[in-house]
Order: structure tokens, then C-alpha cells, then sequence
């Protein structure tokens, strides 16, 4: 089984990821292919973590790199023992695209998005609405159940 990963960035839902894999045989997947939208700029996690990291480097572009590769590595690090391959990359564009794309490319036989439950402005519900409605393979959602939205 091959499945495509997409995560905002928030630490919840790493955790809930975490807890997830421990249910997971040990490379019981043949390959997953981690993506992570990084721009443009969005309402989420990830994007308040940028921010703090620019207060720091005082380079936005420079803090948005950072801090998607220490994501990058923190989530490889959670998904490795279940696969026998993983590869990891940041990209430029929309989220719905960009994780679809990733699915017929690989050939996923699975969506999974790990997304937290802040989200004041309702993007990344409207964003998890949006792959849940155009995604060819099953998808699989991973949040709080004390999300605000329906999804």
C-alpha cells in the first residue's frame, strides 16, 4: 500500500499521528510520500510557527524553509517504521492540488491529512472539505473531535 501525507503543522496533530502509528505494524507500507504546502501563506499552524521563526531570522522566506524542514524531519521521523520508503518535500501552490497531484503521481491507494483544530478562519476546514470532495483514492482525516467544523 503506498499512501500520500499531508499535515498543517500543528502539534496535536503530530501527536494524534503519533498515536496512530503505534497501531501499525512495522513496514507494513511499501511507500509514503509526505507533502507539506508551504506557500503561499495561509491561516495555520504552520504559518504561526513561520512567523515566530521570522522574529528570529528576519527573513521570511529563510523562516518558512526552516521551518518546513524541521516539520519535514519530524514527520519523517513519526512515519519511517511504518514504510519501506518514504520521501518528504515542501511545495508552493494550493494544498488540494498540490496533495492530489502527489496521489496519481505515486499512486496512492490513500489520502491521509493530520490537521489540528485551530483554525479561526476556517481555512483549513474549507481546505479539508475541498480534498474530501475531489480525491480519487479513500481519504482518511485525521483530527480533534473538538474541531469546529463538520469534517
Amino acid at each position: 500500500m503506498r499512501i500520500v501525507v499531508g499535515w498543517d503543522g500543528s502539534g496535536h496533530a503530530l501527536a494524534a499521528l503519533r498515536e496512530i502509528t503505534d497501531l501499525f505494524r512495522a513496514g507494513v507500507l511499501d511507500h509514503i510520500e509526505i507533502v507539506l504546502p508551504v506557500w503561499p501563506a495561509t491561516d495555520t499552524p504552520r504559518w504561526a510557527d513561520i512567523r515566530e521563526q521570522q522574529v528570529l531570522s528576519d527573513d521570511l522566506h529563510q523562516a518558512a524553509a526552516q521551518t518546513a524542514a524541521d516539520e519535514l524531519s519530524r514527520l519523517t521521523a513519526v512515519l519511517r517504521p511504518l514504510a519501506k520508503s518514504v520521501t518528504a518535500h515542501s511545495s508552493v501552490g494550493d494544498a488540494v492540488e498540490l496533495l492530489l497531484a502527489a496521489v496519481q503521481k505515486s499512486r496512492a491507494d490513500m489520502l491521509l491529512i493530520a490537521a489540528g483544530t485551530r483554525d479561526a478562519s476556517g481555512h483549513i476546514e474549507e481546505t479539508l472539505q475541498r480534498i474530501v470532495r475531489t480525491s480519487t483514492v479513500p481519504t482518511l482525516i485525521l483530527r480533534s473531535p473538538s474541531a469546529r467544523g463538520k469534517v
